[in-house]
């Protein structure tokens, strides 16, 4: 019989704008969806990817030589982060613990070395499954963007804030 509760665990690796493009073109629908309220154009996956590897500093996950989450991490102020992530259906269904896992790591070490105080990330309002893994990772609800999407649509934005 086999054993399918063992899980291969992904590695930790700097992206590079391949990566961005393979995990946005296997974005879920409703990651598709919040880009193309946010920016107001319909989803492109190359944008996608040319606008996270803008970021400052990003880190992704592999699974067997094959990228299926990247994160990243962008000053906006002062001590003040936005950060995002993105992944593919098949790395929630198949690596979702270490994704969170990885995931509260990385912020806490990128925290630690940038000196950040406040570590935010926005997502519709309609998008409760982000939310709940948000709170997984520390950060709270902070508030709702009233008409923040191109079209109107309310987001809400999660923090973690450093004392």
């Amino acid at each position: 019989m086999l054993n399918l509760s063992h899980k291969a665990e992904c590695e930790l690796f700097e992206p590079l704008i391949d990566d961005a493009l393979w995990v946005a073109r296997q974005l879920p629908e409703d990651e598709r969806e919040q880009i193309e309220k946010f920016s107001g154009e319909p989803f492109d996956a190359q944008n996608t990817a040319l606008w996270f590897h803008a970021t400052q500093f990003k880190i992704a996950c592999r699974d067997q030589h094959e990228t299926i989450a990247v994160c990243g991490f962008s000053p906006i102020g002062p001590g003040v982060y936005r950060t995002f992530f993105m992944a593919t259906e098949y790395a929630w269904a198949n690596h979702g613990k270490e994704l969170t896992a990885h995931t509260i790591d990385g912020m806490g070490h990128i925290i630690q070395r940038e000196r950040i105080r406040r570590l935010e990330t926005v997502c519709l309002a309609s998008r409760r499954a982000a939310q709940i893994w948000y709170k997984r990772l520390g950060l709270v609800y902070e508030s709702t963007l009233k008409g923040y999407a191109a079209d109107g649509t309310d987001a809400v934005m999660f923090v973690k804030v450093e004392s």
